[in-house]
C-alpha cells in the first residue's frame, strides 16, 4: 500500500483514532530510508476534531529537534487519508525490557541512564520554539511505553498526541484529564492548570517503577500517590541518594520540585557516573542485546549511601562531576551520556497511537 511518497509494508499497531506502518520512502540514485507512518483511520477522515489532533501533533513534534526525541519528518494527505511520517527507531520500549526480567525491574544503571537520557529530551521538549517563540509544550503522557530503546542503545521520547502546546487547535476541557492515569502528578489527575513539572513528577514516577517493580503500583489503575511510591522504594532498600532524587521530584507541589527537566536528568546523571563512571550507551545496548545477564555488578554503597537521612537532592553543582549549566551544555549532562547520531529509525509496537 503506498501513500503519498511512502511505501506501507507491515501494520505495527492500531489505536483509537490511527493505525502506525512500518515503511519505506525510496528516491533517485537508489535513496531509501525507513520510516513509521501514523494513518488516521478512514471513519476519521472527514472529523475535523480528529484531523486536527493528528496536526497538533504534527505541529508540536515537528518542532523538536533533538536525539533524545522520536523525530516528525513529514505530514501529509493521500487523498482523504491524513499521514504523519516519524523515524523509525529499531529496538524495543522500556515497558519491553521490563517484561523480559522475573521481577519487573531494571538495574539501577539502567534505570538511572534512561531517566537521565528521557530528562535530557524533556529538557528539549520543554524549551522548543517556533521562529523564536516559545511552544510550552507539556507531553502529559511520560510512562515506560512512550520510552523507546534502540537496538544501538539511544533512549527516545515518543508519543506527542496528548501533549499540550501554546496554539494548538484542539483544546482540552477545564476539568477533564487526558493521559495514563498511573503515571499523573496530582495537577493533572485533578485537571489543573498544568506547567512542564508535571512531567518531572510523572518521570520520578517512572524512574520508581523501573527500580521496583509492579509494587509501586496499587492493584487497580490509579494513581499510586507519594506515600505509596516512596514506602515501596523504601521497601527495596534503594540507596538513600535515589530515595532523595525521588523525594524531591515526587513532591506534592510544582514549586517543591526540580526546577526544570535539566536539574531532574543531572541528579541521575550524577549517581549515575559516581557509581557507574562511563555509563554510556554501548553498555545500554549490551543489556539490550543480552538482557538481565549483562547487569553491571552492583557497586559496593557506603552506610551513608544506604542509610542517609536527608531529603536533599543532588543538585547541579554537587556531585563528583560539578555540574554547572551554561549556554554551552544546555543539553549535556556527563561524559558518555552523549550518543552518536542516528543510524537507524523506527517506531515500535507499543508505543501509544
Amino acid at each position: 500500500m503506498r501513500v503519498g511518497r511512502y511505501t506501507l509494508t507491515k501494520l505495527i499497531g492500531q489505536g483509537g483514532m490511527a493505525e502506525v506502518w512500518h515503511g519505506h520512502l525510496s528516491s533517485i540514485g537508489g535513496f531509501e530510508r525507513e520510516v513509521a507512518v501514523k494513518l488516521l483511520l478512514s471513519q476519521y477522515a472527514s472529523d475535523a476534531e480528529f484531523v486536527d489532533m493528528l496536526l497538533d501533533e504534527a505541529r508540536i513534534a515537528g518542532s523538536i529537534a533533538h536525539s533524545n526525541v522520536v523525530q516528525v519528518l513529514d505530514v501529509g494527505r493521500d487523498d482523504d487519508r491524513f499521514y504523519l511520517v516519524m523515524e523509525h527507531v529499531a529496538g524495543t520500549d522500556v515497558r519491553g525490557l521490563i517484561r523480559r526480567t522475573t521481577d519487573g525491574r531494571l538495574p539501577l544503571e539502567v534505570a538511572l541512564y534512561a531517566c537521565s537520557e528521557v530528562a535530557r529530551g524533556l529538557e528539549a521538549v520543554h524549551h522548543a520554539t517556533v521562529r523564536g517563540v516559545p511552544r510550552k509544550i507539556i507531553h502529559r503522557d511520560i510512562s515506560p511505553s512512550n520510552v523507546l530503546v534502540s537496538s544501538s542503545g539511544e533512549i527516545k521520547l515518543a508519543d506527542f498526541g496528548i501533549a499540550h502546546a501554546a496554539q494548538r487547535l484542539t483544546r482540552t476541557r477545564v476539568g477533564s484529564v487526558k493521559g495514563k492515569t498511573r503515571y499523573m502528578s496530582p495537577e493533572q489527575l485533578s485537571g489543573q492548570r498544568l506547567d512542564a513539572r508535571s512531567d518531572l513528577y510523572s518521570l520520578a514516577v517512572v524512574l520508581a517503577e523501573l527500580l521496583v517493580g509492579p509494587s509501586v503500583f496499587p492493584n487497580n489503575d490509579s494513581a499510586p500517590g507519594r506515600s505509596h511510591i516512596l514506602a515501596e522504594t523504601a521497601r527495596a532498600h534503594l540507596p538513600e541518594e535515589v530515595m532523595a532524587v525521588l523525594r524531591n521530584a515526587l513532591a506534592p507541589r510544582p514549586e517543591q520540585r526540580p526546577s526544570d527537566a535539566f536539574e531532574l536528568g543531572c541528579q541521575c546523571a550524577d549517581l549515575l557516573h559516581r557509581w557507574y563512571p562511563g555509563y554510556d550507551g554501548r553498555l545500554l545496548q549490551r543489556y539490550v542485546k543480552m538482557g538481565p545477564g549483562a547487569a553491571l555488578p552492583p557497586p559496593s554503597f557506603g552506610p551513608s549511601t544506604l542509610s542517609g537521612a536527608s531529603d536533599e537532592a543532588p543538585t547541579r553543582q554537587s556531585g563528583p562531576l560539578g555540574f554547572r549549566r551554561g549556554k554551552e551544555d544546555d543539553h549535556r549532562y556527563a561524559p558518555g551520556t552523549e550518543l552518536v547520531p542516528v543510524r537507524r529509525m523506527a517506531l515500535v509496537a507499543g508505543s501509544r497511537i
